[in-house]
C-alpha cells in the first residue's frame, strides 16, 4: 500500500471550504501513456492527440475550480495556478515528446533511467581551475555571511565572467568523463551545461525553518523538494569536503513508487510554487510570502487548502511532513546522503527526483550548481544574437 502526501491530513492545511472536481482519471492515463512512453515510439500523431486531449481536460478543470470561487483573490490564485500548470505540462509533454522520438532514449543507461541519478568525480584538473577563478566570489560570501547577510543572493552567484569560465571548465570535464553522453541519452536530446550559481553555505543562515505552530516539532525532512522543471537536469559539484554536518546533498530514490502522488498533483505541485510571486501584480499584494517557502504566507496556505485533495501538493513537500508520520518514516529511511572530499559530484533529474542539500551544522559548503540543458537550444540563441550584428 502506497503512502499518503501529508497535505490529507496535515492539521495546517484543514480547510471546510475546499472547491471539488468530477472525476478526471482519464488525465492520469494519458499522462503517464507518455511517461511510460514505450508503447509510442515514432507516432508522433499519437503524441500530438496525447498532448491535446491533457491540455484541454486541464483547461476544463480549471473551469470548473473558478465557477466555485467567491472571493477576487481566489480566482485570482486559480487563473496563475492554470497558467503555470499548462506551462509546465506543455514543458513536460516536449521533454517526453523528444524521449519518445528519439532512438538514443532506449539506448539510456538503464541504471540512471531507474534511479535518475549518478554520483562521481571531476577531474583534479578542473577541480583547481574552477576553485582558482571563484576564489575572489568565495572570499566575498564569506565576509557576507560574517556581516549575518545569509541569502542565497548574498551567498551565490550565477552570473559573469568567472561564472562564464566555470560553466567551460565543466563542459569540458563532463564531456571527457561521458556525463554528458548520460545525459543526452537520458533526454533524447543532446545536453550541455547552460547554467552554474557558485554557492557558499554557512550554518547561521536559516532560512530553511519551518514555522507552522500545529505540531510541536518541526519534520526532519526539511527542504525535501522536485525542481519545478523536468527540462534541465542538474548537478551539485563540491568544491570543499562535505560530510554529513556541513550540507550533503541527498535524494530519495524510491519516493515515487511508494507514494500516492497523481499526475495532476505533480504538475500542480510544482507550478503552486510560482503563484503569486510576481512582484507588482495584483494577486502578489494580497500575499506576504516567506523567503524560499511556500507556505510561509498564511492567506496563501488558506488558498491553497482550497483545492480538492486531486490536486493538492507542493514541489517543496519536505516542510510539511507530519512529524512522526510513516511518510517521516518513509524519506530519512530511503534517503542518499552524497559525502565526499572537494570535486565529488551527484548529477540527478532534479524535476523527478525529490533532493535536498545545503543544511549545514557546522562549518561550511562551497559548491556549484549546474543546470544542464539542450545544446541545440543554446546555438540557436548565439545564431540569433550574431543575426542582429549582420
Amino acid at each position: 500500500m502506497k503512502l499518503e502526501l501529508p497535505y490529507l491530513d496535515h492539521l495546517a492545511f484543514k480547510n471546510q471550504s475546499q472547491y471539488k472536481i468530477s472525476n478526471y482519471n482519464i488525465f492520469e492515463t494519458l499522462y503517464n501513456s507518455l511517461l511510460e512512453n514505450r508503447n509510442f515510439q515514432s507516432q508522433n500523431t499519437n503524441i500530438i492527440e496525447i498532448e491535446n486531449q491533457c491540455i484541454t481536460i486541464l483547461f476544463q478543470i480549471f473551469d470548473e475550480l473558478k465557477e466555485q470561487a467567491i472571493e477576487e483573490r481566489e480566482i485570482l490564485f486559480l487563473e496563475e495556478l492554470f497558467f503555470h500548470a499548462d506551462r509546465l505540462l506543455k514543458e513536460d509533454i516536449n521533454v517526453y515528446k523528444a524521449r519518445i522520438l528519439s532512438y538514443n532514449f532506449n539506448k539510456n543507461d538503464s541504471n540512471f533511467h531507474d534511479k535518475k541519478y549518478t554520483i562521481g568525480q571531476i577531474s583534479k584538473q578542473c577541480l583547481d581551475k574552477i576553485n582558482f577563478e571563484i576564489k575572489d566570489l568565495i572570499e566575498l560570501f564569506r565576509k557576507n555571511a560574517l556581516s549575518g547577510k545569509t541569502t542565497r543572493e548574498d551567498l551565490s552567484m550565477n552570473s559573469g565572467q568567472v561564472v562564464r569560465k566555470v560553466v567551460n571548465e565543466l563542459n569540458k570535464d563532463f564531456n571527457e568523463n561521458g556525463i554528458l553522453n548520460l545525459l543526452s541519452h537520458y533526454m533524447g536530446v543532446k545536453q550541455t551545461v547552460i547554467g552554474v550559481s557558485v554557492e557558499l553555505s554557512v550554518p547561521n543562515s536559516n532560512w530553511w525553518n519551518v514555522d507552522y505552530s500545529v505540531y510541536q516539532r518541526q519534520p526532519k525532512t526539511l527542504y525535501f523538494h522536485y525542481d519545478e522543471s523536468i527540462a534541465y537536469p542538474k548537478s551539485i559539484v563540491y568544491l570543499s569536503d562535505v560530510d554529513e554536518n556541513n550540507g550533503a546533498t541527498s535524494c530519495v530514490p524510491s519516493f515515487n513508487k511508494n507514494v500516492n502522488m497523481s499526475a495532476l498533483q505533480f504538475i500542480i505541485g510544482r507550478a503552486i510554487a510560482c503563484v503569486g510571486k510576481t512582484k507588482g501584480t495584483k494577486l502578489n499584494s494580497f500575499y506576504k510570502h516567506k523567503y524560499h517557502q511556500t507556505f510561509g504566507c498564511p492567506t496563501f496556505k488558506n488558498d491553497f487548502s482550497k483545492l480538492p485533495n486531486e490536486l493538492r501538493f507542493s514541489s517543496h513537500f519536505g516542510w510539511d511532513v507530519i512529524p512522526d508520520s510513516e511518510l517521516e518514516i518513509f524519506l530519512l529511511n530511503d534517503e542518499v546522503k552524497v559525502i565526499g572530499e572537494a570535486g565529488t559530484f551527484i548529477v540527478f533529474d532534479g524535476g523527478t527526483l525529490p533532493h535536498r542539500g545545503g543544511l549545514l551544522k557546522s562549518n561550511e559548503r562551497v559548491a556549484l550548481q549546474v543546470i544542464f540543458g539542450n545544446y541545440n537550444s543554446i546555438y540557436r540563441r548565439l545564431i540569433n544574437k550574431l543575426k542582429k550584428y549582420i
